[in-house]
């Protein structure tokens, strides 16, 4: 699919933004009143092989999801209202570097303070994401293990479900690792594939009657 092709219109500034589908509509709305629908994913992970501080390290976590979001670029978007619809926009640039409110790191001294720190998330004042960010990652080094941390993916439902962020862990993973394959598409080509649920049914592109 090329992004001439698909809903998503280029502006001015160089970005594009698409109107939001229905489903992703009830998920904004459930994020602007309660972010209930929001995932947190929390994993163990542990280190067999190299250093664990360079592995884990500022500079490889950013080049990783630098990488990543490369990849799935919605995981660089915002959202915001405009004339009583709500848009999902995306640029270029924003996926090109990390900004310090994507990525944080804590020390734990167990899986349980782990968890708890995820749970913690759950409350309102607490809550890392907000329409200008979608996507948050959370490392936790244990402070007890010299081969053990602890990652944490908070992520909107807008631009994600629960098979979606497996793939998104996973592909981190292999980018911290440096086992990733490469990635040859473009970011048009990439954002042309990140549309709404209700653009993938073959019967909208015919006529009323032909859909009947």
């Amino acid at each position: 699919m090329h992004i001439s092709h698909s809903c998503w219109k280029l502006l001015p500034d160089g970005s594009y933004e698409r109107p939001l589908g229905a489903m992703e509509t009830c998920f904004y709305w459930d994020s602007a009143f309660a972010r209930t629908v929001d995932s947190i994913r929390c994993s163990e992970i542990k280190v067999v092989e190299g250093d664990l501080d360079k592995i884990i390290g500022l500079p490889n976590v950013s080049r990783s999801w630098t990488n990543v979001k490369k990849r799935f670029p919605l995981l660089g978007s915002r959202v915001y209202e405009r004339d009583n619809d709500v848009f999902i926009n995306v640029a270029e640039e924003q996926l090109l570097t990390c900004q310090s409110n994507e990525i944080s790191f804590h020390d734990v001294v167990s899986w349980e303070e782990a968890v708890h720190l995820a749970d913690d998330m759950s409350i309102t004042e607490n809550q890392v994401l907000f329409n200008d960010l979608q996507a948050h990652i959370i490392i936790a080094r244990h402070q007890g293990r010299t081969d053990c941390f602890y990652f944490l993916f908070v992520i909107s439902h807008i631009i994600t479900d629960g098979i979606s962020n497996d793939t998104i862990i996973k592909t981190f993973l292999d980018e911290l690792c440096g086992t990733s394959a490469v990635n040859h598409s473009g970011f048009e080509e990439r954002l042309a594939l990140s549309v709404a649920s209700e653009e993938l049914n073959p019967a909208a592109r015919f006529n009323t009657a032909r859909q009947r």
